[in-house]
């Protein structure tokens, strides 16, 4: 490994080469430690565009059980930071939907957001950037950004009152970290905890890190029987009383109301051009 220091990507700060990757089965990169915020990075992505080109999710074999964890997990982050399921969720880079889909099933006005994926469960709830909400969340999202520094400053000018993410937190692993992906190329950002403080401090937020995995970045701090509460939650996220205690809740279902809303608006479009529903002869 012959491989000169490079600026971080996201502090600005020098990054000292720490070891050599096979990316793609065909590229030899380097990942490198940045000496200022401590953060795993990538060389300059160079092989992203291949990367997305491609649909590597057959690997992802964790989808569901994640989506399932992640839609109980909001639930309760939720509930403690009293994000009311009137006011507007936008989940950033959501993949093909399922989650938004599974939010609004619970009773969330949750809206999709990705320019990589096709929205396949929660068509016709895309959001906008341009439109407010008091929760965002971006779920294995902030490993794929390439210029972390810029990604960040676009996610954060979204102004949540709460942003939620997961992302493996960086302490030291080497080039065996599974969470590296090699084969996919799509991580390229690994984010130690004091990279985590440098964002919230850069955007003016709070921060709370659980279980090196659940981030939660919030402007108003909840009770601490609820910190405490949800600090037990996220640390046994797959813990039986958490299912249990998810189940006990009362969620105001949106799917019939979804299914009416887009029907109605089938039918507007028709309405507006009856030959499209005609069919021309």
């Amino acid at each position: 490994m012959n491989h000169a220091p490079i600026h971080c990507r996201l502090c600005d700060g020098m990054a000292k080469p720490r070891f050599e990757k096979r990316i793609l089965g065909k590229y030899d990169v380097g990942y490198f430690v940045c000496t200022q915020c401590a953060s795993l990075q990538t060389e300059a992505p160079y092989w992203l565009e291949e990367v997305y080109q491609d649909d590597h999710r057959a690997l992802d074999t964790w989808a569901a059980i994640r989506t399932r964890r992640l839609q109980v997990l909001t639930y309760f982050i939720a509930r403690a930071f009293n994000v009311q399921p009137s006011e507007q969720i936008l989940d950033w880079g959501a993949g093909d939907g399922l989650y938004v889909r599974m939010l609004r099933d619970m009773g969330f006005d949750a809206y999709h957001c990705d320019l990589y994926c096709k929205n396949v469960y929660a068509n016709g709830f895309d959001g906008s950037p341009a439109s407010t909400y008091a929760a965002v969340t971006a779920f294995e999202v902030l490993e794929h950004f390439a210029n972390p520094k810029q990604d960040l400053d676009e996610l954060f000018s979204l102004n949540p009152q709460l942003l939620i993410a997961t992302t493996g937190i960086y302490n030291g692993q080497g080039p065996e970290w599974n969470y590296l992906m090699p084969m996919t190329g799509a991580h390229v950002f690994f984010y130690s905890d004091k990279a985590i403080q440098h964002i919230a401090k850069e955007h003016h937020y709070q921060v709370e890190i659980v279980a090196d995995k659940y981030i939660i970045f919030y402007k108003h701090r909840p009770s601490k029987k609820w910190l405490c509460v949800l600090r037990l939650i996220l640390k046994h996220a797959d813990a039986r009383f958490v299912q249990v205690l998810f189940a006990l809740q009362k969620h105001a279902c949106r799917a019939d109301h979804d299914h009416q809303a887009l029907c109605d608006r089938v039918r507007r479009t028709y309405d507006a051009n009856p030959d499209s529903a005609r069919g021309t002869e």
